[in-house]
């Protein structure tokens, strides 16, 4: 299970930059009445996008399993409260340098590997796949890192498939595809700057820059930075 919690207070220094910019700010003052709305409602604070998002995912499990939804919620689930909770996940993964923190490191993991199976060094030898389990946010956060990303709610059972092959002329290439749906087929995403069969080298090329390449130390602050208690992956 893929969960990235491991304290990084670089990315959460950019984060608390990219919530003070001025963008951010107009779409949190835009929200204020649904924040508070929700306070009132749950007795608990609901100050940003991630806690709109907690009390969605709580009424949407709530939901699946048939229970009775309190009668406040008419007016607010699903659909004043949609658009807030997927624009917490494409908050938490911004820019770039957020991307490296987040997604990058899986990437990394991932085009590793790959390399190592177009070299033939792969182990086991006979090795088809790597299945990962994570999160919902796991697959946003990879997802925006590639840039292919279409802001939409991650369902349950999202899954993401990257398959890398070969073509007749010998070169290694990956596509992606994206299933966010039991009732519909897999659909194949696009890297910008690159064709669906991406060419493994030029996929290299198109990531160097959201790939971390010691994440220990790019995490580190200058300062005295405290990262906040563990919030979403």
């Amino acid at each position: 299970l893929l969960l990235v919690r491991k304290p990084c207070p670089a990315y959460h220094i950019e984060r608390d930059l990219v919530v003070a910019s001025e963008e951010i700010q107009a779409k949190l003052n835009a929200s204020r009445g649904l924040f508070e709305a929700m306070t009132n409602y749950t007795g608990r604070p609901v100050e940003d996008f991630d806690d709109v998002m907690d009390v969605y995912s709580t009424l949407k499990a709530e939901d699946g399993f048939n229970l009775t939804l309190p009668d406040w919620t008419k007016e607010y689930y699903p659909d004043k409260m949609l658009e807030p909770t997927i624009f917490s996940f494409v908050l938490n993964a911004w820019n770039d340098k957020m991307n490296r923190f987040k997604g990058g490191l899986l990437l990394k993991k991932m085009i590793g590997d790959w390399q190592s199976k177009a070299k033939g060094t792969i182990s086991p030898p006979a090795r088809k796949a790597f299945l990962y389990g994570g999160h919902d946010s796991t697959i946003v956060n990879l997802m925006r890192t590639l840039k292919v990303w279409d802001s939409q709610m991650p369902e349950y059972g999202i899954t993401v498939l990257l398959e890398l092959s070969k073509t007749s002329s010998g070169i290694y290439g990956v596509e992606i595809f994206l299933r966010n749906s039991t009732s519909v087929p897999p659909f194949k995403l696009t890297i910008p700057g690159c064709d669906s069969f991406c060419p493994l080298d030029q996929l290299v090329d198109l990531t160097r820059h959201v790939i971390p390449e010691n994440w220990d130390e790019e995490c580190k602050s200058n300062g005295t930075y405290e990262v906040p208690e563990a919030g979403q992956p």
